[in-house]
């Protein structure tokens, strides 16, 4: 007898993984995305970016006080995830938006939308936003990890 938990198999479907790591630079990618096509996106496309924008800079901030809190696992619910991202994340259906960004291929845009500006940029002498961003994290991690200076002489 085969057994198939349902609750299990629809959850698998739309699951995926994502280091904090990765959402820095997700969220970096997708603002400069957005704004360097404002103009030219139609007001519904911009609103779909805007909430991919504010759910992926919920989940970072979440993974900030995460790792924060001893980085403990912690399983939650979608309503219960959307509720903590914060932001009116919790209003965004999560479902709609999936389905916005496999039709629009919104990953393949910004993606392709990276690589050209850190072609230019590298070009140019410069360095890409992305890659001060992490120069900027690993500056700050560091410095949270040192030991406060002792105040004796």
């Amino acid at each position: 007898m085969v057994h198939i938990d349902l609750i299990d198999t629809l959850l698998s479907i739309h699951s995926t993984s994502i280091s904090s790591n990765q959402l820095p630079s997700a969220v970096s990618q997708l603002q400069q995305y957005l704004h360097r096509f404002r103009n030219r996106l139609k007001p519904v496309h911009a609103l779909w970016i805007r909430q991919t924008l504010n759910v992926l800079q919920g989940l970072s901030r979440l993974c900030g006080e995460a790792a924060f809190n001893n980085g403990k696992a912690e399983m939650l619910d979608a309503n219960t995830l959307m509720a903590k991202v914060g932001g009116g994340s919790d209003q965004v259906n999560l479902m709609e938006l999936v389905s916005y960004l496999k039709e629009s291929k919104l990953a393949r845009k910004v993606s392709g939308f990276a690589e050209k500006t850190a072609e230019v940029t590298a070009k140019k002498g410069q360095f890409p936003t992305s890659w001060v961003l992490r120069a900027y994290q690993r500056q700050n991690r560091t410095e949270q990890d040192r030991p406060p200076p002792s105040m004796h002489p």
